[in-house]
């Protein structure tokens, strides 16, 4: 599903333990049919959440994780990725019935932070964060604008906004240089009308007067797996510039960028 190597997802990540397998589902049509029909499944929906979404944890030696399902599911249609990136996590491990997803250790970083937990897979209708502190995070945020060249095909709403360090070594010639780095946090879109092409954002749990690179991408072709090579995408750059401009993220006042969601592959051509 991409031209890149599979350990170098932003979805799937050699450093983390479970991996999200883009699974296509296939109806054989009537036998004098020349031709497959797509087999419509049901989207999956997650009933629980063990433990339940915002709440403390223990940030010494990790603690399981739950997900429990209303309809069962098969190996490999939810993934689960964490921002940061934690010390560590166990397989995951699904019960004989499909309907309950377990992970029996979780350990995340000793720092005092808002760990985010997105679930997302093909069958999601739109993807799922979480949110687990380890102690008091930091609160500084940015906000800004994303709008998209075409809503038909890649909606402002369903995407997701990565913030990066300014460290990060990021070329909008070479979109998978944002797989070689993690991101610090993530946060999702709010609900807006399907044809919207324009929607504002907001991500925290940033570093006052920190600078970071924020990219948005949307699961164009709704695998579960955000990879700018194959999925809509688009980041904060100042006017008439292609380079990545950071912003500074402010305790009071947030800075404001606005970003286009444009076609997968290189911004342009080098």
């Amino acid at each position: 599903m991409s031209t890149t190597n599979r350990q170098s997802k932003l979805w799937c990540n050699g450093s983390l333990a479970s991996c999200l397998l883009p699974l296509i589902f296939m109806a054989a049509a009537a036998c004098d049919e020349p031709y497959e029909d797509i087999l419509k499944l049901p989207p999956i929906l997650i009933r629980n959440v063990v433990p339940r979404d915002s709440t403390v944890v223990s940030d010494q030696g990790g603690w399981p994780f739950r997900i429990d399902l209303r309809s069962p599911i098969q190996e490999g249609e939810l993934g689960l990725r964490i921002f940061p990136a934690p010390d560590s996590v166990s397989p995951p491990v699904l019960s004989p019935g499909g309907r309950t997803l377990s992970y029996a250790n979780v350990d995340l970083k000793d720092d005092d932070i808002k760990h985010k937990f997105l679930i997302d897979g093909p069958r999601f209708e739109r993807p799922r964060v979480l949110e687990y502190l380890t102690g008091t995070p930091p609160t500084a945020s940015v906000a800004g604008y994303i709008s998209t060249l075409n809503a038909a095909v890649a909606r402002v709403d369903l995407c997701i906004v990565f913030a990066y360090l300014e460290t990060a070594n990021l070329d909008p010639y070479a979109p998978e240089s944002l797989l070689l780095y993690e991101p610090v946090t993530i946060a999702k879109m709010p609900p807006r009308p399907a044809d919207q092409t324009e929607s504002a954002f907001a991500i925290g749990s940033l570093v006052t007067d920190g600078r970071y690179y924020i990219v948005a991408i949307n699961d164009t072709n709704d695998d579960g797996e955000y990879d700018p090579n194959l999925d809509w995408w688009g980041y904060h750059r100042l006017v008439g510039d292609v380079g990545f401009a950071p912003l500074i993220a402010g305790a009071f006042v947030h800075p404001v960028g606005d970003i286009t969601l444009r076609p997968p592959g290189p911004i342009a051509p080098r």
